[in-house]
């Protein structure tokens, strides 16, 4: 995990808190990105388990981290907002950082997941979905195709749905899904790289286990 190390003392006083605001809120992107990796690693662990002995269990079990992983995604993009906006009242320091790297990563981050907020209030609020027929026909999709999955004029709803390593779930008339692959934690690594390098040379980030 790496965590950021601000000397505060080299920055006006009234804005020591702000500062450490800022440090708080990078801990909790770490926290956040070291999930979304945890998950999809456990997935790649069952995956391999599932190919070997083709046990119906290990399917089940690997909805698990996708769940997880879809809700870490949506934690790892607020706490981007939230870096940005804990600047507000530390002018000096972020007279220091590269906002617009900052800016860049976050909208890299929408790029490679521009499913995360929706993700996120499907997997959170899935029983909501479908409390009545209303609802279900609100968040139903009728024509849909990616993969394996055709949907074809008839009213579906997906929930924890996998197609190959795609996680897909329905939500206002539309199918939305990330990918749990090498490919996605490469994404997440070039974003959270960007992050880092938007802060003065002078701060440290350590390696924590």
């Amino acid at each position: 995990m790496k965590t950021l190390f601000i000397n505060s003392m080299k920055y006006p006083e009234d804005e020591h808190e702000h500062i450490g605001k800022v440090v708080a809120n990078f801990h909790f992107l770490s926290i956040h990105n070291e999930d979304i990796n945890d998950a999809i690693s456990l997935y790649f662990a069952l995956n391999r388990n599932y190919e070997q002995q083709r046990k119906r269990e290990y399917l089940k079990w690997m909805l698990v981290p996708a769940r997880d992983g879809a809700i870490s995604l949506y934690h790892y993009c607020k706490m981007i907002e939230f870096i940005r906006n804990s600047f507000k009242l530390c002018p000096v320091f972020r007279s220091k950082v590269k906002i617009d790297e900052l800016r860049d990563a976050q909208k890299k981050f929408q790029e490679y997941f521009p499913f995360a907020k929706e993700l996120r209030n499907a997997v959170a609020h899935s029983a909501e979905l479908v409390e009545n027929d209303q609802k279900i026909d609100r968040n139903a999709v009728r024509n849909f195709e990616m993969g394996t999955t055709k949907i074809v004029e008839s009213k579906t709803i997906l929930r924890s749905h996998l197609d190959g390593n795609t996680f897909m779930y329905t939500i206002d008339g539309e199918v939305v899904f990330y990918n749990l692959t090498n490919d996605t934690l490469n994404a997440l690594a070039a974003v959270t790289n960007q992050i880092h390098s938007a802060f003065p040379d002078d701060l440290n980030f350590h390696s924590k286990l």
